[in-house]
C-alpha cells in the first residue's frame, strides 16, 4: 500500500500536541487520491472478470454443443457399423448359398453325364 505520509515525524509530536488540521487535510487528500486509483483498478478488474466470465460461459456452451455433436456422430458411426456388419453377414450367406448351388449343379451335371455314358454304352 502506498505511504500517504509526507513526513514520518508528523506522527510524533512533542509536548502532547497532535497533528494539525493542515497535516490531516494533506493526509486525507492523498488517501482520497489513493482510494480513487484503487477504485478504478477494482472496477477495471471487475469488468475484465465479467468479460472473461462471459467468454468462459460461451466456451463452455460451445464445448457442450461439440460434445453433443460428437455423441451424435459416434451413434451414427455405430449404426452404420452395425448395418455394414449385417449386410456383410447376409452377403456371406448368399455366397455360401451360391457356392452350394454351383456345387449341386456340378454334381448333377457329372451324375447326368455318367448316366448318359452308361446308357450309351448299354446301347452299343
Amino acid at each position: 500500500m502506498a505511504d500517504t505520509r509526507t513526513d514520518p515525524t508528523t506522527y510524533v509530536h512533542t509536548g502532547g500536541i497532535g497533528k494539525t488540521g493542515q497535516d490531516l487535510q494533506a493526509f486525507g487528500d492523498r488517501q482520497n487520491g489513493l482510494n480513487q486509483v484503487l477504485l478504478q483498478q477494482t472496477a477495471s478488474l471487475q469488468a475484465e472478470n465479467h468479460a472473461l466470465s462471459a467468454q468462459l460461459a460461451l466456451a463452455m456452451r460451445q464445448n457442450e454443443l461439440l460434445e453433443a455433436r460428437i455423441a451424435e456422430l459416434e451413434k451414427a458411426l455405430d449404426t452404420a457399423k452395425n448395418e455394414t456388419q449385417s449386410r456383410l453377414a447376409r452377403m456371406q450367406e448368399d455366397v455360401k448359398a451360391a457356392v452350394a448351388e454351383v456345387d449341386r449343379m456340378r454334381l448333377t451335371t457329372k451324375l447326368n453325364s455318367n448316366a448318359i455314358d452308361r446308357l450309351s454304352r448299354k446301347g452299343d
